[in-house]
């Protein structure tokens, strides 16, 4: 699934980059320095959580989990090229949660994107189009904090996240002044994460501070995907 969500992107930001070139863009278009603030709603996918023990039982177990909607903020600054006024890159923070019961994930991507659009309603006034729309997508490091309950054998599995992920992004932004417009746009996101509880072998085995000697007590691997539709308001600067 994931990888049909995937090549369905490339195909249709490597498409819309043929389109560009082959289309008419205003010789007038300039560099813009924007600026997003926006909110709405994660709509996760149903995952599926397994876990792997060694202490104080043996065991491993999966388990579904159903995650709730729940809400998201974000912020990002971008800029539009000069000579390609169709391509632009983005630097985005945003924060939102996974939780159901006995699940509770905190996330906060910080995304790296590259953007195409297409300007249209072109004018003196407007000269990268009063409205276009675009389509994103990047690298994401994903930080945040973890907590599921795996039992009977273990209560709850916590852990901070630092892992790489994935987002796309596809919208459109209609500009009701020269510098301000409102946007929507839809989000997918995606990170695979391992949360472990390590220790040091019984002595005499030290492993002092060589991650590669521990022994892993507990292991909890975990994917979320996610899709996310946003409403937003774009300032550019002049």
């Amino acid at each position: 699934m994931l990888f049909i969500r995937t090549t369905l992107i490339v195909h249709f930001a490597l498409s819309f980059l043929v389109l560009c070139e082959g289309g008419s863009f205003p010789s007038n278009a300039e560099a813009g320095i924007f600026v997003d603030l926006y909110g709405g709603a994660a709509l996760p996918e149903q995952e599926i959580v397994t876990h792997h023990q060694i202490q104080p039982v043996e065991g491993a177990l999966s388990r579904s989990l159903d995650f709730w909607t729940g809400h998201e903020l974000g912020a990002r600054i971008g800029y539009w090229f000069k000579t390609y006024p169709w391509l632009g890159v983005v630097t985005d923070v945003s924060y939102f949660k996974r939780q159901t019961t006995g699940a509770n994930i905190t996330v906060g991507p910080l995304s790296a994107l590259l953007l195409f659009r297409w300007p249209m309603l072109v004018s003196e006034e407007f000269p990268n189009g009063r409205l276009y729309p675009y389509v994103g997508g990047g690298p994401s490091l994903v930080i945040g904090k973890s907590s599921i309950d795996m039992h009977p054998l273990a209560k709850t599995q916590d852990a901070n996240i630092t892992d790489l992920g994935a987002d796309a992004r596809a919208g459109v932004v209609w500009k009701f002044h020269k510098y301000v417009g409102l946007f929507s746009e839809y989000r997918f996101t995606y990170v695979s994460y391992t949360t472990a509880d390590l220790v040091c072998p019984p002595s005499p085995q030290d492993c002092g501070f060589v991650q590669e000697k521990r022994m892993t007590l507990r292991k909890t691997d975990t994917e979320l995907m996610t899709h996310h539709v946003l409403v937003g308001i774009r300032f550019e600067l002049p």
